[in-house]
C-alpha cells in the first residue's frame, strides 16, 4: 500500500492527540493570524487541509489554494471540502517546489509540519518557492514541533520525536535551531513566535 494513503487516514488524528489539551490550539492560533479578508492562501504541502480547512469555513471571502505532491491526501481534503460544500478551496496536485503559479500572488502562505520531515536541500526549495509567489506585504506562517520544557510533555512527546527522527536524517538539525536565524538567511524575518501545544507558531515578512 503507498505509504501516504496509509498516513492520509491517520494524519487528522495527529489534532487529537497532541493538540487537544489545555492550551494554545496551533491551528485556532493560524486562523487567528488570518485576517477576514479578501486574500489568497497558500497552503503549501497541505495533506489533508488541516491547517486550513477551518479559515476556509470561516469566511467565503478567503481563497485557499491547496499544493500537495500526493494525491491521496488531496483525496482526504477533497472530500472534506465537499462534505462542508466549500467552494472557496483549490486543490493541486503539485511538486511544492516548483508551483505553477505566477510570481507575488498570495497574501499569505502557510507551511505546516513540513519542514522538519525535508532535507535540508527540499527544505531550501520549498521555502524559496514559498517566497517566490508571497506578495511583497504578503505573510509567511510556518507550524512547526517545539522543544518541550515540562517533563509529562517530554515524556509524551518522545514518540513522536523518535519517530520523526527516524524518518529524517536532518530532523534533529532543523528542530533544534534558532528558526528566527534560519529563516532569515532566506530573506523572511520573523513578526510574531506564539507557542503552542507541541509546538510553534511563527509569522514571517518578506526582508
Amino acid at each position: 500500500m503507498n505509504n501516504y494513503n496509509t498516513i492520509s487516514k491517520a494524519y487528522d488524528l495527529l489534532d487529537k492527540a497532541y493538540f487537544s489539551e489545555k492550551g494554545e490550539n496551533p491551528r485556532e492560533v493560524i486562523q487567528e493570524l488570518i485576517p477576514n479578508a479578501s486574500i489568497n492562501i497558500l497552503d503549501m504541502c497541505c495533506g489533508t487541509l488541516a491547517n486550513t480547512f477551518s479559515i476556509a469555513k470561516s469566511s467565503t471571502l478567503i481563497k485557499i489554494t491547496g499544493v500537495d505532491i500526493s494525491k491521496e491526501m488531496l483525496n482526504v481534503a477533497k472530500q472534506k471540502c465537499q462534505d462542508a460544500n466549500l467552494q472557496n478551496v483549490c486543490l493541486r496536485c503539485e511538486d511544492a517546489t516548483n508551483i505553477k503559479i505566477d510570481n507575488e500572488t498570495f497574501d499569505y502562505v502557510i507551511i505546516g509540519l513540513v519542514l522538519h520531515e525535508c532535507s535540508p536541500k527540499l527544505r531550501q526549495e520549498i521555502i524559496n518557492e514559498a517566497f517566490r509567489v508571497l506578495k511583497k506585504d504578503g505573510k509567511l506562517i510556518v507550524l512547526e514541533w517545539e522543544k518541550q520544557k515540562s517533563m509529562i510533555r517530554k515524556i509524551k512527546f518522545f514518540p513522536l520525536y523518535i519517530t520523526e527522527s527516524m524518518g529524517c536524517i536532518s530532523f534533529n538539525n532543523f528542530y533544534k535551531c534558532n528558526k528566527a536565524n534560519y529563516f532569515k538567511q532566506f530573506n523572511f524575518l520573523i513578526k510574531k513566535e506564539i507557542s503552542c501545544n507541541y509546538t510553534v507558531v511563527m509569522e514571517f515578512e518578506k526582508n
